[in-house]
């Protein structure tokens, strides 16, 4: 199998109440990352909305009633072990 990037997700976990004060830290990182590394093309901060970008939540909701939807779920499955864990994220921006 070949892949054109390499794509790495970090999920950190936050003492209580300190989201304001990592997001500008994490932003700075961002920042740096593609401004310093020839390597780095893409760094996105994802928040918690309580891995598909969908401009908003209805938009989400139509894509689960489509037919291609509907055909993936159904020749995909076999090849999954379980459900999809599915978590909602909106991408911060400082």
């Amino acid at each position: 199998m070949s892949v054109s990037t390499f794509v790495v997700i970090a999920r950190i976990v936050l003492h209580p109440g300190a989201r304001a004060a990592f997001l500008p830290v994490a932003a700075a990182d961002a920042r740096d990352s593609l401004a310093k590394e020839a390597g780095c093309i893409a760094f996105n901060i994802l928040v918690p909305e309580d891995d598909e970008s969908y401009r908003d939540r209805a938009a989400f909701d139509l894509h689960l009633t489509q037919p291609h939807f509907h055909a993936f779920e159904r020749d995909a499955e076999h090849l999954m072990v379980g459900k999809p864990e599915i978590n909602f994220f909106g991408a911060y921006s400082s």
